[in-house]
């Protein structure tokens, strides 16, 4: 690491599962192309996805809400949050009722709302989904899409 990364503020709130078989390293550094310190890293069991079950997993709910909370309440240069949602997650196929087990990008669209609804410094969200292919040897990575703030609509 070097030494200017630990003094940089961070613009960019990343969010992904904690799955040791998703390569997160290597799609920050490969896919997003993000220089060390210019991001928060945020890897939580199911990732951010708990944000798109509020009734089904409350308190799941409520502890990824306050995960992401930290780092939004002290590190006020993040202005961008990047969402990874995978394929083939534990969390969603052993924490959440059998009939909400879908592979993640369902849960996209909701989990920005929630952020944009509870940290309105966030200006963009860009969405993104891993997915295995060849034969479940390689994880192909796919920008879903870019919300911006004012695309919103809080009610």
């Amino acid at each position: 690491m070097r030494f200017d990364s630990l003094t940089q503020e961070p613009k960019v709130l990343l969010g992904g599962c904690s799955d040791d078989r998703l390569p997160f390293l290597a799609f920050v550094e490969q896919e997003l192309m993000l220089p060390e310190g210019f991001y928060f890293p945020l890897r939580l069991a199911g990732g951010l996805s708990p944000l798109a079950h509020k009734n089904e997993v409350p308190d799941d709910f409520k502890s990824t809400l306050k995960a992401v909370k930290f780092p939004m309440d002290h590190r006020p240069s993040i202005t961008t949050g990047i969402i990874l949602e995978h394929a083939f997650c534990g969390y969603r196929q052993e924490c959440l009722p059998s009939d909400l087990v879908h592979n993640g990008i369902e849960d996209l669209d909701i989990i920005a709302d929630v952020l944009f609804g509870n940290f309105p410094q966030f200006t963009q969200i860009q969405l993104w989904f891993a997915d295995l292919i060849n034969g479940g040897k390689t994880w192909d990575f796919s920008k879903i899409k870019v919300v911006e703030s004012q695309q919103v609509c809080r009610i």
